[in-house]
């Protein structure tokens, strides 16, 4: 089984094409052009996706990875790791905020060593297992456009599945 796939909706051409589409990839990617509105929802098109991957990596349109090892990085701290949803910046349960972000002209993640708790995660770069998207599905009904989906999949992924 693959390792990777890359998982986008995208709606400007510009900005996916400075950013995602430059980033070094992993073997499978899944980029949708939704510029003329096919889904209504991140979600919508998220829960199309055939999970035929170990890692499913949905990310934002503005998202860069710019360390061509990356994934690889990735790989050494999440493997063994039993997670629900792994992401590079969210919401502790105190509600003081955690990232591994840095900011400049495109966002890029940085691979961390040390994973760490949160209750929720912003949705620019969500990481799931294949297993856990099998048993959970993103909520089209309650965010049904294109904010709060990944905070309230986190949640859900945890009281489903209590990762």
């Amino acid at each position: 089984m693959r390792r990777w796939k890359i998982i986008c909706v995208y709606d400007r051409e510009e900005i996916i094409e400075e950013n995602l589409k430059r980033s070094i990839f992993p073997e499978k990617r899944n980029i949708f052009d939704n510029k003329e509105r096919a889904y209504p929802s991140a979600a919508s098109f998220y829960n199309t996706i055939s999970p035929d991957t170990e890692y499913l990596v949905f990310a934002h349109q503005d998202i860069f990875f710019a360390d061509p090892e990356w994934f690889t990085k990735a790989e050494k701290i999440l493997d063994g790791v039993e997670f629900g949803v792994v992401g590079s910046a969210g919401v502790r349960w105190d509600g003081s905020r955690v990232g591994n972000m840095m900011y400049g002209w495109w966002k890029y993640p940085l691979p961390q060593k040390d994973l760490e708790e949160v209750a929720t995660l912003d949705e620019q770069l969500l990481i799931v297992r294949r297993e856990v998207f099998e048993k959970v599905k993103f909520d089209e009904k309650t965010f049904d456009g294109w904010h709060l989906y990944g905070a309230d999949y986190c949640l859900q992924v945890k009281k489903k599945l209590g990762l």
